[in-house]
């Protein structure tokens, strides 16, 4: 075959991604049926994490509305998948705490970092969960003993959630590792906007007078920190740096919808800013996953847009001086690649992981699983990192009709709904009838997808009972490319508990829960 080193004298592929076939700079791959080993089960909401060079480890997530609680390891070098009985993972010896039992409880909407050969994994909606009271765990996952324990954890842990973010800060020279949970939303569907550090130098959760008041502003110091959000992104370029990128999800008093709104959280001082980089700002989306690249780009797959459905583009944020420790700056918004419509990409509650670390060569990222309204994913997709000349490329969106500012004296902009449908049909009779034709499409879009949870949440409870299920089509599993569905429709209220894997009681009727 060709040549896998990088074309028109690019660097050479990274060891790791060296025998992931037909990789393109900036291009999704299906690399599926590429992929040996014993391939884990469709899912989302799960968490990946890059080990060493080469491993992406997977943990929990759900699938068909139950949670799951298996380990699954995919090595890029071998490009073979471990799961089920070949990566069984147990609890470790002498674990008194959790003695009753016999693993790590299955769990969805978790969040989890790197630490060493460790996986920490943080938060996530279980059955244990107490609905009052329950309290924000933190899981370890020992890879070279294969061994689960429960961090002992001083301080006043936060509120039990998912749909969070946790997102390693290291600190200079990485002698002050941290990591920063922003986000998510409680058993009870409430949407949390407070920040919380977890020191794991002191392994003690660092409390501030102000994270009192939590939900509202918890351990922050600026006037202008997010709207209680989940469903969003975060990342911490590194280089020496603290601070805290948050883009995205669904926010308090956004009716449901997705945000395209930038936030930055300073650790150190605590403080928010709003941001409002160069480049053409992406469309709004929840559930999208992202990863860090180590020449500061912070790329970002996936999504659902709400109403719009998922989103196909492959977007990053640039820094203009990533090596600048404290003082990184020159943020730019670029589109790094699309999919075609109906991909398993377009999606919602997939991870994606950067691969291969040595200099001078090109790495990869590896995406995996989600949900796209009807089909949870087992698909594995891989990507060549981005050159320049994707970083340029088009805009993901219409330009903003209007300027409108904060308190931070950013401003961002603001596209009218209204606006973009009348740019769509050039004010003719005919795109009129379109948008009216788009509207009543996703109309009835909704009503099928009420109609669907509902019959879902049935099914649950006929489990629980011991009967037997009603049957119906949940879609495809093969990951054939021409067996797809289309990206995800408009998904309200109480779906999210099928999403998530709770229980048909977790979330109040009147509140209207996103999903992710």
């Amino acid at each position: 075959g060709p040549p896998l080193g990088g074309p028109g004298g690019a660097p050479p592929l990274d060891p790791a991604v060296a025998k992931i076939p037909c990789l393109e700079d900036g291009t999704w791959t299906d690399v599926t049926y590429a992929v040996g080993g014993g391939k884990p089960r469709g899912r989302s909401n799960h968490a990946s994490v890059r080990i060493g060079a080469s491993e992406v480890w997977t943990v929990g997530g759900v699938r068909n509305g139950r949670r799951v609680d298996d380990v699954c390891v995919f090595d890029t070098i071998k490009m073979e998948w471990a799961s089920g009985d070949e990566i069984k993972c147990g609890m470790k010896p002498g674990e008194v705490d959790v003695a009753h039992l016999t693993g790590w409880p299955a769990r969805s909407g978790h969040a989890a970092v790197a630490f060493g050969t460790k996986v920490l994994v943080i938060g996530g909606h279980t059955r244990e969960d107490d609905p009052v009271d329950a309290r924000c765990e933190v899981w370890v996952l020992e890879t070279t003993t294969r061994e689960w324990s429960r961090l002992r954890v001083e301080g006043d842990a936060p509120c039990a959630r998912g749909g969070h973010t946790a997102t390693m800060v290291e600190g200079k020279g990485g002698r002050n590792p941290r990591v920063v949970v922003f986000g998510g939303e409680d058993r009870r569907g409430r949407l949390l906007d407070d920040a919380r550090v977890l020191d794991l130098t002191k392994m003690r959760w660092i409390e501030d007078e102000r994270a009192h008041g939590a939900p509202r502003g918890g351990g922050v110091k600026a006037p202008t920190w997010p709207a209680a959000r989940s469903g969003h992104v975060a990342c911490c370029f590194g280089y020496g740096g603290s601070d805290v990128y948050v883009f995205g999800g669904v926010a308090a008093g956004g009716a449901g919808e997705p945000t395209d709104e930038l936030f930055c959280l300073n650790s150190m001082t605590m403080t928010w800013h709003r941001l409002n980089p160069a480049g053409a700002t992406p469309a709004p989306r929840t559930g999208a996953a992202g990863c860090v690249l180590d020449d500061g780009i912070w790329l970002i797959a996936g999504g659902g847009g709400g109403s719009d459905g998922g989103r196909e583009d492959t977007v990053g944020l640039r820094l203009a001086n990533p090596r600048g420790g404290a003082n990184i700056s020159g943020l730019e918004w670029f589109t790094a690649g699309k999919v075609q419509r109906g991909s398993a990409l377009a999606a919602e509650g997939m991870t994606v992981v950067s691969v291969g670390e040595n200099p001078g060569e090109c790495g990869g990222i590896i995406a995996f699983g989600g949900y796209d309204g009807r089909r949870y994913s087992n698909c594995t997709h891989a990507m060549r990192r981005p050159g320049r000349a994707r970083m340029d490329a088009a805009e993901t969106k219409p330009p903003p009709a209007r300027e409108v500012g904060d308190a931070s004296g950013h401003s961002r902009s603001v596209a009218s709904p209204a606006i973009a449908a009348m740019s769509r049909s050039n004010g003719s009779a005919v795109g009129s009838e379109r948008v009216s034709a788009d509207s009543e499409i996703r109309r009835l879009t909704r009503e099928n997808e009420a109609a669907k949870e509902a019959l879902r949440r049935a099914n649950e409870r006929l489990a629980e009972l011991g009967a037997a299920p009603i049957d119906f089509v949940l879609g495809d599993e093969s990951g054939s490319a021409d067996k797809r569905s289309p990206p995800p429709p408009t998904r309200r209220r109480s779906l999210w508990a099928f999403i998530s894997g709770g229980d048909a009681d977790d979330v109040d009727s009147g509140y209207d829960s996103p999903a992710r």
